[in-house]
């Protein structure tokens, strides 16, 4: 089934691909449409929109899937509900090439609600308590932005139409819809501050996470703002976004110079790289960010594919000091894990050399302050600096001195790591010679060129001081803050959990307790009490009365 499914995607995806070539160099483009029925003036219809850049995505989106659901077949191959798996995944990409096609809000929609649902069954798919755990933090903070998008269909239903054409008839309707829009983005997008949920998303299986964080759930966000670029009109949305991204690119990657877990720490990339795609988009630069956007899914899903084939072979260690020294026991893996780290550094001509470095020069031609300046700057060694990382430890380095791998090649495993390697050295300039038809010609100082080099030297001086000259005690104080991504899994998650323990013991002490001793049925039961002690003594012998007189009279001659 995983491989006949594969196929399947694979020969669509290469069709789709294709058709979005001999549209950009054509500029044709059409769109199908279905009308379901008509209430009151207002069509519900069944909208897909064809150009360039939606063909082009839903094409790199089935390749990453036929990738994917090959690797499955020996990743998920003895586990007894495989079937369903591949269903589920099966139903998740649909999900996503339906938001991507979508020619109106609701189309789009009902690809963004079928993404959030498909993905919490995905994360849960293990049925444990931390799987549990992590898909309601994924759906719950997935759910916030739903709300943003149910807001904005609302507001289309006002215009009497789910058409974005009339948006330009909006008036200040355009703006609040933008609003709903940037806000909706920005969760399933995981922008501070609603990162926490990109981290614990980690519970699902690998292929999942292949999936997930390279070109579909996560890029949902990025490619909605895309295709609302036309309304997206700078002012308030950029300056916001701006500072939003670029807190999130420089929160993100702190986070993955400490954390341990090699699986995190490739998630906390894939956060990174959306707040540069995020930033970028501030600045207006759409096909720039979609540019990004492609080249980053591809490496990305090679990245997690090779994250897999290690803890497929280490019993489901995760932790950088379990799985050391890998090279010597597969230095075939271990040479693909160093090429989608350098694609990831923006090695020059790997293929993210060509988008990143192309993005950052773009941001450096604009006036910003200082502190803004200095943060991309931070974002760029810590990029060179996690990716390192995980290269020495999973590759070169075992600090426990503790290898546990029971290790087979397998084909079904290795070749689409094996095709995906090689789209990750030619796509990046194979992309920018088909779809980019006007090159960018940018013109900077020659120290603002030349910064990229020295932030990389600058990221090879700190590898080399944390990992070879490094005394465990001097960072450990600030650990828990960055690789605990700034406490935004407290905040967004650890907050909640502990009002409702808090409300837990208002019900359990106060409510139905206090309430219940003071309120009416307290009050009840205090006086059913006293009058059966009054009863009580009105039914006593004449001697209980003679006693307590002479005590009463006792006491008042004293």
């Amino acid at each position: 089934m995983f491989k006949m499914w594969s196929m399947i995607l694979l020969v669509l995806g290469i069709f789709m691909f294709l058709m979005g070539v001999y549209m950009v160099m054509s500029g044709f483009k059409f769109v199908m449409e279905f009308l379901i029925l008509k209430i009151l003036g207002m069509e519900l219809k069944i909208y897909f929109y064809f150009d360039w850049m939606s063909c082009s995505f839903v094409g790199v989106v089935l390749f990453i899937s036929s990738m994917v659901l090959w690797y499955s077949y020996c990743y998920m191959g003895l586990d007894p509900l495989s079937e369903k798996f591949c269903y589920m995944v099966l139903l998740f990409v649909m999900s996503m090439i339906l938001m991507i096609l979508g020619g109106n809000m609701l189309m789009i929609l009902l690809g963004w609600d079928g993404l959030g649902l498909v993905s919490y069954l995905l994360v849960i798919y293990y049925q444990n308590v931390n799987s549990n755990s992590a898909g309601m933090i994924t759906v719950l903070t997935n759910r916030i932005g739903d709300v943003g998008m149910l807001l904005g269909l609302v507001l289309f239903l006002n215009m009497m139409s789910w058409d974005f054409y009339v948006m330009e008839m909006g008036g200040n309707y355009s703006f609040i819809l933008m609003v709903f829009v940037v806000f909706g983005a920005l969760t399933k997008s995981a922008q501070m501050p609603f990162s926490a949920w990109l981290p614990a998303a980690m519970a699902a299986p690998t292929p999942v996470s292949a999936l997930v964080h390279s070109s579909t759930l996560v890029t949902a966000g990025v490619y909605l703002i895309i295709r609302f670029s036309y309304y997206f009109n700078g002012g308030v949305f950029s300056s916001s976004l701006l500072y939003i991204s670029v807190m999130t690119t420089i929160m993100s990657g702190f986070g993955a110079s400490f954390e341990m877990d090699f699986k995190k720490v490739i998630a906390l990339s894939t956060l990174s790289q959306l707040g540069v795609m995020m930033m970028i988009l501030s600045f207006g630069f759409y096909e720039l960010a979609y540019y990004h956007l492609v080249i980053h899914a591809i490496f990305k899903a090679m990245l997690f594919l090779c994250a897999g084939v290690i803890i497929h072979g280490s019993f489901d260690f995760q932790d950088f000091r379990y799985v050391g020294m890998y090279y010597y026991m597969s230095p075939y893996i271990s040479g693909m894990i160093g090429l989608g780290n350098l694609a990831l550094a923006g090695f020059p001509f790997m293929s993210g050399f060509y988008s990143k470095d192309l993005i950052l020069e773009v941001v450096y031609g604009f006036n910003m302050n200082i502190f803004l300046f200095i943060c991309i700057l931070l974002s760029v060694i810590c990029t060179v600096l996690y990716s390192l990382r995980m290269m020495y430890y999973i590759i070169w380095m075992s600090v426990l001195k503790f290898h546990s791998y029971s290790y087979i090649e397998d084909s079904d495993m290795n070749y689409p790591i094996m095709i995906m390697g090689i789209m990750v050295v030619i796509l990046g300039s194979v992309y920018s010679w088909i779809f980019m038809l006007y090159p960018m010609f940018i013109n900077l100082m020659l120290w603002l060129k030349l910064v990229n080099l020295f932030m990389v030297l600058m990221g090879l001086w700190f590898f080399y001081n944390f990992f070879f000259l490094y005394s465990g005690g001097v960072f450990s104080d600030y650990m828990n803050f960055y690789g605990g991504m700034w406490y935004m899994p407290i905040i967004s998650s650890g907050m909640f959990m502990k009002m409702f323990n808090y409300m837990d013991f208002f019900v359990k002490n106060v409510e139905q307790g206090w309430y219940e001793e003071m309120g009416a049925q307290g009050i009840y039961y205090n006086f059913d009490e006293l009058s059966s002690n009054f009863i009580h003594f009105q039914g006593v012998s004449l001697q209980y009365y003679l006693f307590f007189m002479v005590v009463f009279l006792f006491i008042f001659i004293l």
